[in-house]
């Protein structure tokens, strides 16, 4: 409309959100060239409204210099002047009510007129206090100063504003609800308890230097509990809303700007305030959870609120579904008559009903995002950095041949489909569990040959083998899983349920690292049929300390474990554990061509072996193993007591304990049955009660056996 309305000596242009600029030069009236324009752009509107059915409106506000041709300033200037008397004219329009215009204007009340300014004169003003609640646990997180006039004859607070701009007295309004608000937060500091207090200002009006300076001089020890609210209304508040800015640096209060979306606010303004609040007006919140728009427009702004480093607020929540929406969309902070009306007597927590619901819509956006999974299907190689730029929580995989790749501490967890068969490649992978879960969780039934590629690492969760799954480790990197969990299991399954089976073939090192109160490196809690563990080549590395664990086995029942042509080293620390073998259970333990190196402390600790009644066999074949325990009960190869068979050939056995019970080899009430053959072993035992060699018959002679025994 504008564009048809200018003549061709004009230039129009868009300055953006709802202002234009329209520029050129005359020699004669510009009024006359206004007034021409007006009327043009009414009969145009007045046409298209009368077409399509619609009621625009449109405000114009104008401004214009007169300038001398041979003195022609900058067009900087130009422009400056001319933005200059367009926003005095703008201000003036919403600001005044002149007498002559009072018989045309319908609202004007003279009762009202008269009440107002009574108020003023003897500043009865109210405050009612609306709590803002946390939009994470329901609790009041501030509240908001509310003016209010004294309740025999109340007066709305915009007709208050309406007859103080008629008496050109907002300033003195200004000062008044600054002074109010700040006694009262003063009287009230024990109640508030360090909560803040949000109280509007008017734009135009701040305080000029020495009133500021009265306020400050009564009341700066509140003003680190002091949010102030301001409404962008027109570029020209940038000074004003400067020297606000300097004042609340300088002296603790922050700030907050009001009624966003609307208007002239615009997010380029928001970078340039930097406030500590941006409250959402209430026209967006309203039916959001109807309205996608909107959705779509909020959430826009509190994603850049959030990257930017200052608060979200919605204003005007009046509905369960709108909470629930908002919460949806991560807002911070809620206000509005839902979770709580304004009232005169400071309140310290909401409904409780509305608090529970608020912490159930968290939970339910938690796990809304939580089960945010990506499938991958017919997909070959996938960019971990593309989901989690799309911020997937999960990733379910169902090909039998995957390559992962990209580095981006993908915050997920991986689940490899029920019932599949799936060799997945990792290099250079870095991924951190949530919730406890593992992650890699392979699925019942399912295999997985791990192939792994350069430096990897598991952070907070390990790789999940259950009952009746198969895990394969293959390839050339290294993988370390490192965890503080309180119950802890490196491969494997938690210490209340079985595992499958576990085999390496990596020729790279594999490295667990915990601190947990029930600790398992590799293995489980117990064990099944079909269940085990193979090693077959790599390096092992354990550094582990929980009050009960194991790091290679089980803590109850019978595991077969076998360690072929690899190294095995362990620094564990247990209360009640086990280097290799079970807490209490069957022994079925095979190890050739290996080196095995077993530091541990703890109450009670067997470094290959059980701490109970055990059976089963311990076979170590061309091996080096060297040990060293200290506890109060130390069984360094064997256990207390059982039917247990210790074959060792071709070995050389280095073994150290200090305890108030130490055990060498074989069982500590000596009734192990025993095959020894080309053995060098080396024992120092500090205690009063030492069992060297704890068996019932004598050795083989097929070999000597080289034997220093220590007592200390």
């Amino acid at each position: 409309l504008i564009q048809q309305c200018v003549t061709e000596k004009m230039i129009s242009a868009r300055l953006g959100t709802d202002e234009f600029v329209i520029a050129g030069h005359s020699m004669v009236d510009v009024e006359d060239i206004i007034r021409n324009f007006i009327d043009q752009m009414a009969q145009q509107l007045n046409e298209y409204n009368r077409i399509s059915g619609k009621e625009y409106t449109i405000e114009l506000n104008y401004g214009y210099p007169s300038v001398k041709p041979e003195n022609l300033p900058e067009e900087r200037e130009i422009l400056d002047e001319v933005f200059s008397k367009k926003n005095v004219q703008k201000n003036s329009k919403r600001a005044t009510l002149h007498k002559a215009d009072r018989e045309k204007d319908t609202d004007y009340s003279k009762e009202d007129h008269e009440r107002v300014m009574d108020i003023m004169d003897r500043n009865l003003f109210l405050y009612a206090f609306q709590p803002i609640v946390s939009a994470r646990t329901g609790e009041i997180y501030a509240y908001e100063a509310l003016m209010r006039s004294p309740v025999e004859k109340p007066v709305s607070p915009l007709t208050i504003l309406k007859y103080a701009t008629l008496e050109k007295r907002l300033y003195n309004i200004e000062y008044a609800t600054l002074n109010n608000v700040f006694k009262l937060v003063s009287k009230n500091k024990e109640i508030l308890n360090g909560k803040k207090i949000f109280v509007n200002s008017i734009p135009g009006y701040f305080l000029e230097e020495d009133d500021f300076e009265k306020l400050k001089h009564k009341y700066s020890d509140i003003f680190d509990n002091v949010v102030i609210e301001v409404t962008e209304q027109t570029e020209s508040d940038d000074g004003c809303i400067g020297v606000l800015m300097g004042r609340s640096d300088a002296n603790g209060f922050e700030l907050a700007i009001d009624d966003f979306g609307t208007g002239y606010s615009n997010t380029v303004n928001l970078l340039k305030y930097l406030p500590n609040y941006v409250k959402i007006d209430r026209m967006l919140i309203s039916d959001i959870n109807q309205e996608p728009k909107k959705q779509h427009f909020v959430k826009n702004i509190i994603e850049f609120a959030h990257d930017n480093g200052f608060m979200a607020l919605a204003e005007g929540v009046e509905t369960i579904e709108e909470l629930k929406a908002l919460i949806r969309m991560d807002i911070d902070l809620i206000q509005g008559f839902y979770t709580a009306r304004p009232e005169f007597e400071i309140v310290s927590e909401i409904r409780d009903s509305c608090r529970q619901e608020i912490v159930q819509a968290n939970m339910e956006r938690y796990e809304t995002l939580r089960k945010r999974v990506y499938l991958a299907a017919n997909e070959p190689e996938l960019n971990l950095m593309h989901l989690a730029l799309q911020k997937y929580t999960g990733l379910v995989v169902a090909e039998s041949e995957i390559k992962l790749v990209g580095n981006p501490d993908f915050v997920a967890g991986i689940k490899i489909k029920e019932n599949t068969h799936c060799r997945m490649t990792v290099s250079d992978l870095r991924l951190r569990s949530t919730d406890g879960a593992p992650c890699i969780d392979v699925g019942e039934n399912a295999v997985l040959t791990l192939v792994v590629e350069g430096e990897n690492e598991l952070l907070e969760g390990g790789i999940r083998v259950p009952e009746n799954a198969r895990l394969i480790l293959e390839g050339s990197g290294n993988l370390t899983i490192r965890s503080k969990k309180s119950n802890f299991y490196g491969i494997g399954n938690d210490n209340n349920s079985s595992f499958g089976l576990i085999e390496s073939n990596m020729s790279g090192a594999l490295q667990i690292i915990s601190n947990s109160s029930v600790g398992i490196g590799i293995g489980g809690g117990i064990c099944k049929k079909g269940c085990g563990i193979l090693i077959h080549s790599g390096k092992i590395v354990l550094e582990m300390s929980a009050i009960n664990g194991v790091g290679v086995g089980t803590l109850e029942g019978e595991v077969p474990i076998e360690l072929f042509e690899c190294n095995f080293s362990a620094d564990l620390s247990f209360t009640e554990g086990t280097g290799i073998g079970s807490v209490n259970g069957v022994q079925n333990f095979n190890a050739n061509n290996v080196t095995i190196d077993i530091h541990g402390t703890g109450n009670e600790f067997a470094g290959i072996g059980t701490i109970h009644q055990g059976r089963g066999c311990i076979e170590i074949q061309n091996a080096a193993v060297y040990m060293n325990i200290c506890g109060r009960r130390c069984f360094l190869i064997g256990t207390y007591g059982g039917e247990l068979n210790v074959i060792t050939k071709w070995a050389k056995l280095q073994l150290s304990a200090e305890g108030r019970e130490c055990l060498g080899l074989g069982t500590y009430q000596k009734d192990a049955i025993a095959e020894l053959e080309g053995v060098t072993l080396e024992q120092v035992l500090r205690t009063n009660d030492p069992v060297f060699l704890g068996f019932s018959e004598a050795f083989s002679t097929k070999e000597a056996v080289t034997e220093l025994f220590t007592m200390e």
